[in-house]
């Protein structure tokens, strides 16, 4: 249980090349995970439907996936 959180964790923090695997699976594959849980609850309306967005979409085309250092 302890692996599968690092690993969704690390899919909205860690840089591909790092990582050896593409970031941001998890949510445009509809994945819920307990991170994006978390993350929502502290989330304001526009960041919530950007989310919307992309597990509706099922791509980052209206809403880029990026992080905070990129």
């Amino acid at each position: 249980m302890a692996f599968q959180l690092i690993d969704d964790i690390l899919d909205f923090t860690a840089h591909e090349n790092v990582l050896g695997k593409p970031v941001g699976n998890d949510l445009w594959e509809g994945k819920v995970t307990l991170p994006l849980i978390y993350a929502l609850e502290g989330a304001g309306a526009a960041d919530r439907q950007m989310v919307a967005s992309v597990l509706q979409d099922r791509n980052y085309e209206r809403v880029p996936f990026t992080t905070s250092w990129n």
